[in-house]
């Protein structure tokens, strides 16, 4: 399904030569074109779309290989960001060569189709079909690398070297190293530098464990290192240890004078993992540093924390032991006030019943007629 887009708003770089500001903003909004989206893992539909394209297509995002196969044998290509691409199934040779020609995609890639439209917005601004030309030249440029890339007679300076081409053009820059996001598996990679799946897993296995590549969970790749050799950068030897792989001892290519080149190859080589032997021991050396210090510092820690909790201790004991003091002398204050009010309650019903007893034996002899001295008169 084709979309209309303009086409220096998802392409800003076509237009990046176009000085001055009114031509580049006319140009933006004048020149148009259509895009075509394509799912990953997407070939017939790819290639029927890249055929039928006239005057040939960008590739505005993702990665794409073209896979060519004569006599049996397949070769790839991969296409990219800002390559432009034309198919060449109208070239003179197409008839005379008989080839499978295909074309998959390796991840979401959306293509700009270039026809009589674009050419005629594209007229007035000769700074964008000079950069399209750019591209094109690019891309063969990239083209003639890799096929020399493919003579190296070793299958790991060839792989790791095919890598670092990709890098250059499209890498992303890690701390670590360059991602190269292209999900390449090893059956198209041994295809793109003219080897056979096996023996790129092999030698997959050797860079990976020499510490120069990885392949990522999402199959893209990562090379380790710098791109550019900084000398006294411990973790920058990629590129220079490539650089050392491709002298004609390292390869152990025998010329004349040099019947120890392989000898030499080793020698490099041994030079090499002592290097880096000596790194991994610095650096193990100054973590162990850092964890004795970091262990020394917890203990000491440890230590403060368990004396300040024995000091909690204690006071929480003192604490429960004088509440427990304050408890028993309110309870014997309490036992004392209860005996002394029960003390006086009893002191007070006897006061009050001793009145009570003398008003008694008086009120008989006042209720006679004339008490003793009446009994008495009546006595005589």
């Amino acid at each position: 399904m084709a979309n209309t887009i303009r086409l220096l708003e998802v392409d800003p770089e076509l237009g990046r030569a176009i000085g001055d500001h009114d031509r580049l903003d006319r140009a933006i909004g004048a020149i148009t074109g259509t895009y075509m989206p394509f799912e990953a893992g997407a070939s017939r539909e790819l290639t029927v779309a890249l055929e039928e394209t006239r005057l040939g297509s960008l590739v505005l995002d993702g990665f794409m290989v073209n896979e060519v196969t004569i006599a049996g044998r397949t070769t790839a290509d991969l296409v990219g960001p800002e390559d432009l691409i034309r198919t060449g199934a109208t070239a003179a040779d197409a008839s005379m060569l008989p080839r499978a020609d295909s074309w998959s995609a390796l991840t979401p890639v959306r293509l700009a189709m270039l026809d009589e439209t674009f050419t005629t917005q594209a007229s007035a601004w000769p700074e964008i079909v000079a950069a399209l030309l750019e591209r094109a030249t690019r891309r063969g440029s990239r083209l003639v690398v890799g096929q020399a890339i493919r003579t190296l007679p070793s299958i790991d300076v060839r792989l790791l070297a095919f890598l670092w081409h990709l890098a250059a053009h499209w890498g992303v820059v890690l701390p670590r190293g360059v991602v190269i996001e292209a999900p390449v598996s090893h059956e198209r990679l041994g295809r793109l530098i003219g080897s056979r799946r096996p023996t790129v897993t092999a030698s997959v296995g050797r860079l990976r464990t020499a510490g120069l590549i990885e392949q990522r969970e999402d199959g893209s790749w990562l090379v380790l290192g710098s791109l550019f050799s900084e000398g006294g950068a411990e973790d920058h030897h990629a590129l220079s240890g490539l650089e050392e792989m491709l002298l004609p001892s390292a390869l152990g290519v025998r010329r004349r004078g040099f019947a120890d080149a392989p000898a030499r190859s080793r020698a490099t080589a041994a030079r090499e993992i002592s290097r880096r032997l000596d790194t991994l021991r610095s650096v193990l050396s100054d973590h162990q540093a850092t964890h004795e210090e970091q262990f020394t510092l917890m203990r000491t820690r440890a230590a403060e924390v368990r004396t300040a909790s024995m000091a909690l201790s204690d006071e929480l004991r003192r604490t429960r032991e004088a509440r427990a003091a304050r408890s028993a002398v309110d309870l014997r204050a309490r036992d004392r006030a209860d005996r002394a009010a029960e003390r006086a309650a009893r002191a007070a019903e006897r006061v009050d019943r001793e009145p009570a007893v003398g008003g008694g034996d008086a009120s008989p002899a006042g209720n006679g007629s004339g008490g003793p001295e009446t009994d008495a008169g009546t006595a005589g």
